[in-house]
């Protein structure tokens, strides 16, 4: 017995002790989580989450918003259409309309939380209260100035009209930034002459420094909440019938998270009622007594314990949570499930001793299901190391729902099982313990415990003919073929068989019950007593195929060499495909489908194909009064004007600020350079120098006159940083990050200095899509050796070489199926391919472990005996896997479909190379060494005499038999029949290991199995002795 069977038999038994207490404490454990909870931030910024953080590109973000202020901005994009669809917006009374929109975005629109029924505010938020000030104005300068921003400005003629903005635009401003969907007339030199759609930017800002949550947000939360009120609802419509308005706000993406958690969230109550009904019908049967409904229901309890404890953890620890964490629960739906038939099973398949069956039952489940556990937890663990907070903020949610998945399942679900067991005993109701259930057949039927089916079945067949006198046990036996001889006795030659979940309970008959008066009511009362266990049929179905069908195709060597190929062709081919995936995440994956949200991203996909944003140049510490330093900035400015994608000049249509200050000083007759320190103050303060005040970093150095004193207020006498905008064409992920090195690489060369930089917004997404591939492989590999140290430590080094593989097969594979299914590399996809890795190898990891221990000296008959042993309960896993998982298919948001698409491709190839692959790598591999050896199968390795008493193996067995199974020969039949006997004996002695064929109780006394010789009479020990 190894240290761990130690460790949890000594827990069994303290639980079997006092579950009350075991119960009680595991329940107040998890509720000192609950606090941590309120304290977890949830956020939804793709910047915040999906970005790399030590990446270059992530630094430049944070310098531009740290240094020019920027950190706390929101971003209002509204974008307005006609209300008919195809119209053209460039028509005067479209244009006035619009007019009239801004208007009442930038004065008439206020947040009243009592209109909105928000948290209380002091007074009605408007624009004027929250913009970013610019100088000039709140908003950013667009097209509707050169109207004065006035309808009664807006020229009456269409041609008038595009020719004033044509000319706005002309300045340096690409038309595809502010009209989508235009049309362009070539003859009159590409003038733009209609468009679907125009686009307006307004910048608000949150206080700085202020806390938040979902539902404790910035007053600018307030006004963006009113704006979407009047945008999108019945008072834009009364007011602008002409028009149709799409808005995307920080305080709108934040929503996301609520109506996710309301909506989505509520699938989690779906997937547990399917996980909950699968195990009804799993254990038990389905009478009063027998049915485990509470102990189903436990599951639930485990399941948002698991959720306490993981986003309570989260909370203490400061770590955000985004939507993908939501999708936890799920997953631990699924998969701890598994853990919990373990310890069921287990529990009714070890031998009964009063007193000390749990502690039996913990020292064979605990290290199985410490195994499988560990190894999810590593798996997810292994990952959250990396600096992009979205992916390490999922796996640390996860690895911790798995580790309080692992502690409850040898802790708080033993000691329900307890519990259950001793209501099963008093005969209490599953829905009300306290009420004594009477059985209510008839009195000459009394309960008694059952052996194993094949005892019984022996004994049937050697009484098929007689009545049924004396102890005739109903074994996991369907009568439905059963016949009554017109004596009133029952003819079993005909009836069916079934290898169903051993019940605790059985029928005791006597033989003047069974008179020929009573015998078909009987027979009827016998039948409904089975008809609860025909779930189990389906399942002896399946092991009926894997046992005479599947398992003998396997071992054929055509088939072997079939599998070999296919399944590492497939490996190869979905590798190879990967090259071709689809990199980037989707705007729409984290919102739901239909909301507002939603709808502004597929308008604005669909209105500018095309589409330009802002190349910001940040310069740091660039001294202006060197005619040399501020050439070398003018000539790169030279290199953007003509690089290929860039529209304009830089400055855009009103130039930038360092032209405009130039023309100031030269307007006072001053030197550019020698007087650049000197009214630089002046000119910010000024009406020409104001909108430009959030492009320039000020400082204040010491310049004539000034004593020195960084405290003294001389306002602004020099430039510390400064940001220079052009307009550029967005582009693919990959060019987008060609774009971005190369121009950051022409900055150097052009001697700007090292704090000078070049960035676009985009060039986050677009960057962070290109460098994961190197994150996903990098992290994959530190997850497959992780895996692979884990499990050397419970099984041998063959098993765990071909475990990996198979792991490393089915990575590969999912990485082909994403290319077949359309999902695109990404934070959501990189995360399902970390959590395969875990999952995986739960359906390999049964079926190595049963291949090195099973009793085949023959590669391929341990190989047949392998799948026979643990084909159905990989099966089951796979199941229960799905079945926890499947709402997630019906989920409003995008990432929780890829999600559910991913799991059920990870469940469906975890089974079919552990059922399939597996055996196959692992018999061919020892067919080709030469063979299987009765010693240890490696250093560290359990043998199986160790483990099956190789003794009562040599005692049952002769010298011919040995040579002649080695050899492959053939044996007579009277010695086949002896070495069936013999297996199916160590089989049964390792199914206390395995969970395969129970031990159960013998008489209803308590009292251990009795000892059997062996078989062929030779003098080794019974099953005991043997194990």
């Amino acid at each position: 017995m190894t240290f761990l069977s130690v460790v949890f038999g000594k827990l069994g038994g303290i639980v079997e002790a006092r579950p009350w207490t075991t119960v009680i404490l595991t329940v107040l454990a998890t509720c000192l989580f609950i606090p941590g909870i309120t304290l977890l931030k949830w956020t939804n910024d793709p910047e915040a989450l999906w970005v790399p953080q030590s990446a270059s590109f992530h630094d430049h973000h944070f310098d531009i918003a740290n240094t020019f202020g920027t950190k706390y901005d929101r971003d209002i994009v509204v974008l307005l259409r006609s209300s008919s669809p195809g119209s053209d917006v460039l028509t005067p009374d479209l244009q006035r309309s619009i007019v009239g929109v801004h208007d009442a975005v930038v004065t008439s629109v206020k947040g009243d939380y009592i209109k909105l029924k928000l948290p209380t505010l002091p007074e009605p938020v408007g624009y004027e209260d929250v913009c970013k000030e610019t100088g000039g104005g709140c908003w950013d300068p667009n097209y509707l100035g050169i109207f004065d921003y006035n309808k009664t400005e807006i020229p009456e003629q269409k041609g008038e009209l595009i020719g004033r903005i044509d000319h706005w635009l002309s300045a340096g401003t690409p038309s595809q930034a502010i009209f989508g969907g235009g049309s362009y007339d070539p003859q009159l030199d590409h003038m733009m002459v209609s468009a679907s759609g125009v686009r307006f930017k307004y910048t608000v800002r949150s206080e700085v420094g202020e806390a938040y949550l979902p539902r404790t947000r910035p007053e600018a939360a307030y006004y963006e909440k009113a704006l979407e009120e009047y945008l999108l609802g019945p008072e834009m419509t009364e007011n602008h019938p002409d028009l149709k308005a799409d808005l995307m706000t920080k305080n709108g993406m934040d929503e996301e998270i609520d109506r996710i958690l309301s909506d989505d969230f509520s699938l989690l109550p779906i997937a547990m009622a399917c996980v909950v009904a699968w195990l009804a019908v799993s254990l038990g049967g389905f009478n009063l007594v027998d049915f485990k409904g509470l102990l189903c229901l436990s599951v639930i309890v485990e399941v948002v314990s698991c959720v306490v404890f993981s986003f309570g953890v989260m909370g203490y620890m400061g770590v955000e949570g985004s939507t993908l964490n939501l999708a936890m629960p799920f997953v631990v739906v699924g998969v701890s499930v598994d853990d919990v038939i373990v310890v069921e099973e287990f529990y009714y398949k070890t031998k009964s001793r009063k007193g000390g069956r749990m502690a039996e039952c913990m020292a064979l489940a605990g290290p199985a299901i410490t195994t499988t556990s560990l190894t999810s937890v590593l798996a997810f663990f292994s990952s959250s190391y990396l600096d992009m907070p979205g992916v390490s903020s999922f796996c640390i949610c996860c690895s911790l729902a798995f580790f309080w998945d692992l502690i409850l399942n040898v802790t708080m679900f033993p000691a329900l099982v307890v519990l259950d067991e001793s209501r099963i005993e008093y005969n209490g109701a599953w829905f009300w313990p306290w009420w004594h259930v009477h059985n209510s057949w008839d009195s000459e039927m009394t309960v008694t415990t059952l052996e194993t089916r094949k005892g019984f079945e022996g004994y049937l067949q050697g009484a098929s003919a007689k009545n049924l006198a004396g102890d005739a046990r109903m074994s996991d036996l369907s009568l439905s073929t059963a016949e009554t001889t017109s004596s009133g006795k029952m003819d079993f030659s005909h009836a069916n068989f079934l290898h169903m979940k051993s019940t605790r309970k059985v029928v005791r008959t006597n033989s003047n019950s069974l008179s020929s008066e009573s015998s078909k009511a009987s027979k009827r009362k016998i039948i409904a007593a089975t008809t609860k266990m025909k779930i189990h049929e389906i399942w002896w179905s399946v092991e009926n195929l894997l046992v005479n069908y599947y398992a003998p195709i396997l071992q054929l060597e055509q088939v072997q060499c079939l599998v070999l190929v296919i399944f590492t062709m497939m490996a190869v081919t979905g590798g190879g495909i990967s090259f071709y995936n689809a990199k980037g995440l989707d705007a729409d994956e984290f919102v739901m489908k239909g909301s507002n949200i939603w709808s502004f991203i597929k308008e604005n996909e669909r209105l500018y194909p095309t589409d330009y944003s802002l190349l910001s140049v940040t310069v740091g510490e660039l001294d202006y009064t060197k005619r040399d330093e501020v050439t070398k900035l003018f000539d790169f400015f030279g290199y953007l004007e003509s690089y290929e994608g860039t529209e304009g000049q830089v400055g855009g249509a009103g130039g930038n600020w360092y032209q405009h200050y130039a023309q100031y000083l030269n307007a006072k007759g001053k030197d550019v350079y020698i007087e650049f320190p000197n009214y630089l103050d002046d000119f910010l303060e000024g009406t020409q120098g104001q909108k430009f005040e959030h492009d320039i970093l000020c400082t204040n150095d010491e310049v004539s006159g000034g004593s020195g004193d960084p405290n003294e207020d001389r306002g602004c006498t020099a430039v510390k940083a400064s940001m220079y905008y052009i307009w550029m064409k967005d582009k693919s992920g990959l060019d987008e990050y060609r774009d971005y090195l190369h121009l950051n690489e022409k900055a150097k060369e052009f001697d700007l200095g090292e704090k000078s930089f070049v960035f676009k917004r985009s060039y986050l997404h677009s960057c962070t899509s290109e460098t994961m591939a190197s994150y996903m492989l990098s992290s994959l590999f530190i997850t497959i050796v992780i895996l692979f140290l884990t499990m050397l430590l419970f099984t041998d080094t063959v098993s765990c070489i071909f475990i990996t593989l198979m792991i490393i097969f089915v990575d590969c594979d999912l990485l082909g199926m994403m290319y077949l299914l359309g999902i695109n590399i990404s934070p959501v996809s990189f995360v399902c391919l970390i959590m395969s890795s875990g999952l995986a190898i739960d359906y390999c990891v049964h079926i190595g472990h049963a291949f090195t221990h099973c009793t085949g000296e023959n590669p391929n008959v341990r190989m047949g005996e392998a799948v026979k042993m643990m084909g159905t309960s990989v099966l089951k896993g796979g199941v229960t896997t799905f079945l926890g998982c499947i709402p997630l298919a019906f989920a409003s948001s995008s990432a929780f479909v890829t999600f559910f698409k991913m799991m059920f491709c990870t469940v469906f190839l975890g089974v079919m190379h552990g059922l399939v692959a597996l055996p196959v790598f692992l018999a061919t591999y020892y067919n080709l060494m030469g063979g299987l050896s009765n010693k240890k199968e490696a250093e560290g390795g359990v043998g199986r005499e160790e483990v099956f008493g190789s003794k009562l193996a040599e005692g049952a067995r002769t010298k011919k038999e040995i040579e002649q199974s080695k050899n492959g020969g053939v044996v007579s039949e009277t010695k086949v029949e002896n070495k069936k006997k013999l297996r199916d004996l160590l089989k049964s002695s390792s199914s206390v290991f395995f969970g395969i064929n129970p031990m159960r109780k013998n008489g209803g006394k308590g009292e251990r199995m009795k000892r059997m010789p062996p078989a062929g009479g030779g003098g080794g020990k019974g099953v005991e002795d043997g194990l």
